[in-house]
């Protein structure tokens, strides 16, 4: 998404902004890990990001698809 959004007018400005959402991959990358190697708060703190990452990817996927039900082209269709 990082290599391709920008590239494309119609979704070059996704919300959230696709830094955010790299931050908090980052973040649940982090969390994975120390959930790993510690404690019961840590569990529960990976679980927290583990629901921010995918609401973010919902959000990118909405624009995607908007833009997509708009422009009637089918040369348009989105690719898994």
């Amino acid at each position: 998404m990082q290599n391709t959004c920008p590239k494309e007018p119609l979704i070059a400005n996704p919300t959230p902004p696709l830094a955010v959402f790299e931050v908090h991959i980052e973040e649940l990358d982090a969390a994975q890990s120390e959930a790993f190697s510690s404690t019961r708060a840590s569990a529960e703190a990976r679980t927290a990001r583990k629901e921010v990452v995918p609401a973010d990817r919902r959000h990118v996927w909405v624009l995607v698809q908007g833009v997509y039900d708009a422009s009637h082209d089918p040369a348009a269709i989105i690719e898994p």
